[in-house]
């Protein structure tokens, strides 16, 4: 959780490595209702990001925000979250950025095609193969997508590795 105060901005940038095929930002949970907090997203010049492009922003009358970028380019990237009005003075709100690389891992699992019942689960063999170890304060998040013979994703699960020794 963080908080931000009535007209006041925070940032938080990330590094993208080379490959990755997303960038996703996302604000959202305010414990003010009425908070409207907007979300931007600037790809940086230097790695002080002084200089800065915007490339995503999300700014719709609430605090449930998200921007994802497409193919971004390696690099530092920053967000910045804009208190545009918190009645309370203040609100926390949940911040969450990823990226999406194969060459951080990968998560398979091994499931014959079968006819499944609506509202049943079952236990497949899988693994995790970390391709790297996250910066400091970030994990490796895989997905797992239940799909149909025709490609429709029909549910899905997230495996999230919070440790990895090289």
């Amino acid at each position: 959780m963080f908080t931000i105060a009535n007209h006041t901005q925070q940032e938080y940038t990330t590094n993208i490595p080379a490959g990755s095929t997303s960038f996703r930002a996302t604000i959202g949970g305010p414990s003010d209702p009425a908070a409207d907090l907007d979300l931007f997203v600037y790809q940086c010049s230097d790695s002080s990001c002084t200089t800065r492009t915007l490339r995503g922003q999300s700014a719709d009358g609430d605090a449930e925000e998200s921007v994802t970028i497409a193919n971004p380019a390696a690099g530092t990237w920053l967000v910045l979250i804009d208190g545009f009005s918190v009645p309370s003075g203040s609100t926390t709100y949940n911040y969450v950025d990823i990226f999406a690389n194969a060459g951080l891992g990968s998560v398979s699992v091994t499931d014959a095609n079968a006819p499944r019942s609506s509202g049943s689960s079952w236990t497949v063999p899988g693994s995790v193969t970390a391709g790297a170890v996250p910066e400091a304060g970030r994990v490796l998040l895989g997905a797992v997508n239940v799909m149909t013979d025709a490609g429709v994703k029909v549910g899905s699960n997230e495996v999230v590795v919070e440790h990895v020794s090289p």
